[in-house]
Parts: structure tokens; C-alpha cells; sequence
């Protein structure tokens, strides 16, 4: 139906709108694949492709139509949405983290995991002797696991994020302490806790930018549907029920 619409009102998109439409999506392509031979693992041609793209763009721009009359929502209709709807404004409790990993294999036996349980022991006692001074250095040194390439930083995490006993631990440490050495499936941790962030409410002003777009948002969704249902009602849509009939196996 949309593609009839765009025929119908002579829709165009020029090569300059598709080159550059063609261009995104080479962007996003794996970059140690190449391009066309990516193409043909998605069992496309560029020549296909970019008429694909063309089809698309007339579309959009035939949906946009939909939205000219469109006004963004009042202040009030902002603030009932903030009101109403109170669990989507929550920041949630986090902790800012780094952490060594000593890992542990499956083929590891008792006495690999003491050792290297002793190993993570010793490398916990000398960042407290040295209050976590060294911590970025010793990370990049020691550390199995891929943050230590940013000194063992893994950033902003909540709760539900990590396997359990490295929560446990990350959100019952006090900042700036190097807690006791914690084990889970994937080996032995020692953690640092830099930052302890409580549960906070978005303000309404700093919410408001992205209600409004939501709420737009929502208003572009109800007039696309209305308009597709418009072109349903005015064209005739016949259902082929029928089903094939079967053949015989020879």
C-alpha cells in the first residue's frame, strides 16, 4: 500500500539522498569485512541494495508528510507524563568500579584454584599497602579480564548487572576500599569501589527533553497507523486463503 501511495504521488529521492543513505550502512559494516562480500553473505547486490534504499527513502518521506501538521506536547501534558509515570524518571543505585581478575579454568583442580586464590590474596595485599596507588598499573599487568586495558575500570554498574557475590561485594564495600577477595564462576576478584551513587529522581526540567520526544514520538506512531489504516479502507485487499496443493512424494 505504501509503495502504491509513492507511486501514485510521484514521490522522488535523488542519488545524492541514496549515496549518502549508502554510505551509513558502510559505515556500520564489520570493518575488517569487505563491503560486497558482505553484501553477498546478506544475499544482496549494491545495484539491489540501493534500490532498496531509493524504496525506503520515498517511503519516509511520504510518512513525514503525515507528521507536518504535528505540534510537540504542552508543558502540561509534560508534567502529567512525569506525574504518571514516576519509575521511569528513577536513577538507580550504581557503584563506579575497578577490578583484577585472576581466572579460574574449568580444568583448573583444587590446587591450581589455592594458588591462584593466594596469588589474588598477595596482589590485594600489596594494593593496600600501597592504597591502591598502583592499582591501573598492577590491573594492566596482572589482570585476565578485558578491562585491564583501561587499569581494571569497569565503570558505572547497577545491580543485576554482574554475577551475585561481585554485587554483593561491589555495593556493601565503602569507596576507596580494596575489599576482601571475592570468588566467582569466572575466578577470583579483587575489587575497588571509587564511587557509591544512591537511588535519585531526574529532576523534571533535565526530563523534559526527552518526554517531549517520547511523547511525539507517540503522536508520529498514531498518525503513520491512521494513515495506513486510511489506505487500507480505500483499497481493495484480497486474501488468498487457498492452500497450495500438496504433492505426492515419488
Amino acid at each position: 500500500l505504501l509503495k502504491d501511495a509513492v507511486k501514485k504521488q510521484g514521490i522522488t529521492v535523488s542519488d545524492k539522498e541514496v549515496d549518502d543513505a549508502l554510505t551509513k550502512i558502510k559505515k556500520s559494516a564489520p570493518a575488517d569485512v569487505d563491503f560486497q562480500q558482505y553484501l553477498k553473505t546478506k544475499g544482496l547486490t549494491e545495484a539491489t541494495l540501493r534500490k532498496l534504499l531509493a524504496q525506503d527513502l520515498r517511503i519516509r518521506k511520504l510518512l513525514e508528510e503525515q507528521f507536518a501538521g504535528l505540534t510537540p506536547p504542552t508543558d502540561e501534558e509534560l508534567m502529567t507524563f512525569y506525574k504518571e509515570n514516576p519509575d521511569r524518571f528513577k536513577v538507580p543505585e550504581s557503584v563506579e568500579v575497578r577490578h583484577i581478575l585472576i581466572s579460574v579454568k574449568k580444568e583448573d583442580d583444587d590446587k591450581v584454584k589455592a594458588e591462584k586464590k593466594k596469588r589474588a590474596e598477595e596482589i590485594r595485599q600489596q594494593l593496600i599497602d600501597k592504597k591502591g596507588a598502583n592499582f591501573e598499573e598492577v590491573a594492566a599487568s596482572v589482570s585476565d579480564d578485558p578491562s585491564k586495558s583501561k587499569g581494571g575500570m569497569l565503570g558505572k554498574i547497577v545491580k543485576g548487572q554482574t554475577v551475585k557475590p561481585f554485587e554483593d561485594a561491589a555495593f556493601s564495600q565503602k569507596p576507596g576500599e580494596i575489599g576482601p577477595v571475592v570468588e566467582t564462576m569466572f575466578g577470583y576478584h579483587i575489587i575497588e569501589v571509587l564511587k557509591h551513587n544512591p537511588e535519585t529522581v531526574t529532576p523534571f526540567p533535565e526530563a523534559k527533553a526527552s518526554i517531549s520526544e517520547y511523547l511525539l514520538g507517540q503522536k508520529k506512531q498514531e498518525a503513520v497507523k491512521a494513515y495506513i489504516d486510511g489506505l487500507k479502507t480505500k483499497a481493495s485487499i484480497v486474501y488468498n486463503t487457498e492452500k497450495p496443493p500438496t504433492k505426492k512424494p515419488s
